[in-house]
């Protein structure tokens, strides 16, 4: 991947890491709560896959044998059949338990347009340390960041934090 016109920022602000232990917590408990429903219908907790950016539940994995009652097989996974009663229920269950969107952070958008226009762009966000970062794919319209919470900073300083962290995590 041609990485030259990526965009990071970097918060140590109290507002913002606040908010990602708070995030941090949130998903926890979802995780859980999607657990729960799972294995209460005798699915194991490791076989269930979930979208990375958006958190929607894809299914359980399938792995070939009997399809258990409420449940149907679509693209290689277990997911709620909605054609029979309990299969509907399975689903209200699930739909009920909202996903705590990671990208939603003070000061820092969560869709933008990059700087001159074109397609909204998402941004990506993670925890690095004593920092939490946000990269774009593409400069942004930099009015839009809160820049008393978030600083721009050269994608080398982004790399080093990464291998620092990579390099931490590796001795531990």
């Amino acid at each position: 991947m041609d990485d030259r016109n990526v965009a990071v920022y970097r918060a140590t602000a109290p507002a913002v890491l606040d908010r990602w232990q708070e995030i941090g917590n949130a998903l926890e408990r979802w995780r859980t709560e999607i657990m729960a429903v799972f294995t209460a219908e005798g699915l194991s907790d490791d076989d269930i896959t979930a979208g990375d950016v958006d958190g929607a539940i894809l299914g359980a994995r399938h792995d070939g044998g009997p399809v258990p009652e409420g449940w149907r097989i679509r693209g290689g996974h277990l997911v709620p059949h909605r054609g029979t009663r309990k299969g509907k229920q399975i689903a209200e269950r699930l739909n009920a338990i909202v996903y705590p969107d990671p990208r939603v952070l003070p000061g820092m958008p969560k869709f933008a347009r990059r700087a001159g226009g074109g397609p909204k762009l998402l941004v990506g966000v993670e925890r690095i340390g004593d920092a939490v970062y946000a990269r774009w794919a593409r400069p942004i319209e930099e009015d839009r960041i809160d820049k008393a919470l978030w600083q721009r900073i050269k994608l080398s300083e982004y790399y080093c934090a990464v291998e620092a962290a990579q390099e931490q995590e590796a001795r531990a």
